[in-house]
């Protein structure tokens, strides 16, 4: 994981506590993370939504009331933005992940890891969420951004 992953992963944790907070909350080299907020707060069809972008390109959203999160290559399929989704992927959906075989991308699930047509990678997907603070990864982020 790089020190810039980490530093997203817990720009996103904290937006978690943050429910007032709307607009740029981090933001190093072309990595942006923000929150937003689409309605009155307290009514039907309020929503928070905390996104993660690439080169102005939005590769993360949750919703802080949602169990899914969304995440997308928007059309760039570089190493990048594959490490990029993949730690997006580790701490915050249930051990997925993308990977490249013959260059082209694939979604690996908790259980297969197979270049099976229907895990075809196609630009975007929406997976479960968990925050699990007591995961690996979230150790990584706290060393790494110490």
């Amino acid at each position: 994981m790089r020190k810039i992953e980490a530093q997203t992963i817990k720009a996103i944790r904290d937006l978690f506590t943050m429910a007032n907070f709307a607009g740029v909350y981090f933001k190093k080299g072309n990595t942006i993370v923000e929150q937003n907020h689409h309605g009155i707060p307290h009514t039907m069809g309020y929503r928070r939504i905390i996104s993660a972008r690439l080169h102005g390109s939005e590769i993360f959203a949750i919703e802080s009331d949602d169990n899914r999160a969304f995440y997308a290559s928007c059309g760039f399929e570089t190493n990048t933005t594959k490490s990029r989704l993949n730690v997006l992927m580790s701490c915050f959906s249930s051990q997925c992940g993308i990977y490249q075989k013959h260059f082209e991308w694939y979604l690996s699930d908790e259980y297969a890891r197979s270049s099976d047509p229907d895990n075809k990678w196609n630009g975007f997907c929406w997976l479960p969420s968990r925050i699990d603070a007591d995961s690996y990864h979230w150790k990584q982020v706290e060393m790494l951004t110490k």
